[in-house]
């Protein structure tokens, strides 16, 4: 560091001792050359001056920025009005000045922009300057962070003199279009940390010193706790109702009109809209498998939300318990009715081994093969399954097979010493019998169902040794169950 020169006053006299410090100060190149481009020094010299004064804020946007069009445009501008002065006795000689805009932390994610000091505008109006004010331009406007970590604003002055004959008063004017700004870049203002409000400073400064600014000035209070409605509708997210592996649709809750975006495995495979009853109902393809994770983000037009998320659960299918037509013994297809084509039907014996497998048809059928027939009386289960669920068991009993409709004896007839033709049969249908004499059919006689004997009374009949005699059981209908029998005839 430069020595800084002290000359006795009694030598030079007060004014040039004034001038020789005013002009030591800043012939120090190396006090605070870092701050120049936004690093902290706190090697400050202490012969610099900070003004007293406060920091008024006004402007379009002093309680809280605007949405337009949709939410796609924020406005609202941020006037900040600092008038102060240095203190009495305070002498400069052509010297350099800024004026340091202290930020509140809310604004700081703004401030890394390196577009965001191209929003500031304003001027400057301090003793000895002309008769207009000096408007500031992008080159005086540069970002730093002070001894306290603040995020500063700093706007370089023209050189002044002071304390001679111009006095000691500044008169500074900045406006920030903060709402452009958030248009441009999509860098949303966060809520003001302490719930109420934000916190800003300011004042004019020699030496790039920073330090006595919150000593020297009174803080000013923006008086809104959520000046970017666009950071608040960013912070909504959606919700999402309970998600299953068979759904091809997803709802929940969001913003009215916000548009929804729905991803599995980082692919999108659902977008819709929010309705103006703030729920949305999107359709999703494929189906998602079972854990896989679903996230749902909405977009309000300030941006897309942080994402809400599920964990996809199985349903459990109700398949109702397969049909089965009868099974006798002997059989070697199983057929009946499933619930869902393309459903699997699986039949597995008592012992639980698998005898059979098969799909149900476009027409709700099955008819499946099974590896042997099974015994009367044997139990067999049959469920239907769609890969992942499976419906209660249908439970069957093979029954014996069915008797044939059959007159298994006929016992030898005399014509000439017989009245009756007696012999047996087989069917449970089987409720009438009759007789055809020489093509001549006889009244039908009604016998017991299942007794298995039989006697037709013959004397009126006429039957010679010669005559054609046929027996023919009937059912309940006199509905012929047989073709006829031939009846032995002797003489």
């Amino acid at each position: 560091m430069n020595k800084k020169i002290f000359v006795p006053m009694a030598t030079i006299g007060l004014l040039s001792s004034a001038i020789l410090f005013a002009n030591s100060a800043s012939a120090d190149t190396n006090m605070n050359v870092q701050a120049q481009d936004g690093i902290v020094s706190t090697d400050v010299n202490p012969l610099s001056t900070t003004s007293r004064g406060q920091v008024l804020i006004d402007g379009t946007g002093s309680n809280g920025l605007h949405l337009t069009s949709g939410n796609t445009v924020t406005t609202g501008q941020l006037d900040f009005t600092y008038s102060g002065s240095f203190p009495v006795g305070s002498i400069g000689w052509n010297q350099e000045t800024e004026f340091v805009l202290v930020l509140p932390s809310e604004l700081d994610e703004a401030a890394q922009d390196p577009s965001f000091i191209t929003y500031f505008s304003g001027t400057y109006d301090g003793p000895g300057w002309g008769a207009n004010p000096y408007q500031y331009q992008t080159s005086d406007i540069r970002m730093g962070v002070d001894n306290d970590g603040n995020t500063i604003v700093r706007f370089t002055n023209p050189p002044a003199t002071w304390g001679i004959a111009n006095g000691l008063h500044f008169n500074v004017n900045i406006a920030l279009d903060l709402g452009d700004f958030v248009t441009q870049t999509g860098i949303r203002i966060a809520d003001a940390v302490n719930g109420t409000h934000y916190s800003f400073n300011g004042a004019v400064v020699t030496d790039h010193d920073y330090t006595n600014i919150a000593d020297d000035n009174n803080a000013t209070s923006l008086n809104t706790h959520a000046l970017d409605p666009g950071y608040d509708l960013l912070q909504q997210v959606p919700t999402i109702e309970d998600v299953y592996d068979t759904d091809t649709t997803i709802s929940g809750t969001g913003v009215p009109g916000a548009t929804i975006e729905i991803k599995a495995g980082g692919k999108v495979i659902g977008t819709g809209t929010v309705g103006t009853n703030g729920i949305y109902h999107v359709t999703i393809s494929p189906k998602q498998n079972e854990n896989v994770t679903i996230e749902v983000r909405q977009n309000t037009s300030v941006g897309m939300s942080a994402a809400a998320t599920t964990t996809v659960k199985h349903k459990v299918s109700e398949i109702p318990a397969p049909k089965v037509n009868t099974i006798h013994e002997g059989d070697t297809v199983v057929t009946g009715t499933g619930h869902t084509p393309g459903n699997t039907i699986i039949i597995t014996d008592s012992s639980g081994q698998e005898i059979g497998r098969g799909s149900v048809d476009s027409a709700g059928k099955y008819s499946i093969t099974l590896t042997s027939s099974q015994p009367a009386y044997s139990i067999l289960n049959v469920v239907e399954t769609d890969g992942k669920d499976t419906s209660p068991i249908t439970q069957v009993v093979v029954v014996q097979a069915p008797i044939p409709n059959a007159i298994t004896h006929i016992d030898n007839f005399s014509a000439s010493q017989d009245q009756y033709i007696t012999g047996t049969y087989t069917g449970s249908k089987v409720a009438k019998i009759g007789l055809t004499v020489d093509n001549a059919k006889k009244p039908l006689i009604k016998i017991t169902p299942g007794n298995g004997n039989f006697s037709i009374f013959t004397s009126t009949y006429g039957i010679t040794a010669s005559s054609t005699v046929l027996v023919t059981l009937y059912d309940a209908n006199d509905v012929a169950l047989t073709s006829g029998n031939s009846v032995s005839v002797l003489p």
